[in-house]
């Protein structure tokens, strides 16, 4: 099974929809007492680290469960997002993307990806995160992408089109270090929108992530069965 560490989780949308997807958690990590909380309750993963994402060690938090960065397949998180949201059209007195006085979020998650050097990562963040006045921060991503060996796929994904009841789109951006697996692929979308509106939920669409890097990165099948699609695998594998 996969080893997931999480990173700005929150209340742990992320985290579910890939331990849904099969993966281990072991480390999830948030500075906000009732995320973690929430976390610790719902027994999503073995470890919850609440604290300042600045003095979180890696290496001595995997250290307590006896593990090693070599043990990491995947890091996920989504650095806050006020700094590149809409609202910054509008409350004029904050500054944007790397000018805002918490850019140090988006700098600690390449800390993190670094230090870790996994074989995948996945970085979400609001659809803003891509419009041009948020374009050195959209830069930085793929220069520390770059920097650190990956090969990214970027797509701004509307979860309305994978099933779920609310319209919101969210930027994802998944890494692939180069020579550990296929080049990722986004799955298609199962649902249609004739309204064309837009939708969000965490669980879900990085549920469906999870299961295709699953596919293309991390394919653990080693009964020497060849499956036509990631659905065939997915379903033989774990009966989804």
């Amino acid at each position: 099974m996969p080893n997931v560490i999480s990173i700005f989780s929150g209340g742990g949308g992320i985290d579910c929809g890939f331990q849904r997807a099969g993966y281990n958690i072991c480390l999830s990590t948030d500075n906000w007492r009732t995320a973690c909380d929430t976390l610790v309750q719902n027994h999503v993963g073995r470890l919850v680290v609440c604290e300042d994402i600045r003095n979180v060690d890696y290496a001595a938090e995997l250290g307590k469960m006896g593990l090693t960065f070599s043990d990491i397949d995947v890091l996920v998180g989504g650095p806050p997002c006020p700094a590149y949201s809409k609202s910054r059209f509008y409350r004029t007195e904050y500054k944007r993307a790397l000018d805002d006085k918490n850019s140090f979020t988006l700098y600690e998650y390449f800390r993190a990806l670094d230090e870790i050097r996994p074989k995948v990562f996945l970085f979400e963040n609001v659809f803003g995160f891509v419009y041009k006045p948020h374009q050195p921060a959209f830069d930085l991503l793929k220069e520390k992408a770059e920097e650190c060996g990956y090969d990214i796929a970027i797509k701004v994904v509307n979860t309305a089109d994978y099933g779920v009841p609310q319209t919101r789109e969210h930027f994802l951006c998944v890494g692939i270090k180069r020579g550990k697996g296929k080049p990722f692929v986004f799955p298609d979308e199962t649902h249609y929108n004739p309204a064309g509106e837009r939708g969000q939920n965490h669980t879900r669409v990085c549920t469906a992530a999870g299961r295709q890097i699953f596919f293309c990165v991390l394919n653990p099948c080693k009964d020497g069965r060849k499956y036509e699609n990631r659905y065939d695998f997915v379903w033989n594998r774990y009966g989804w």
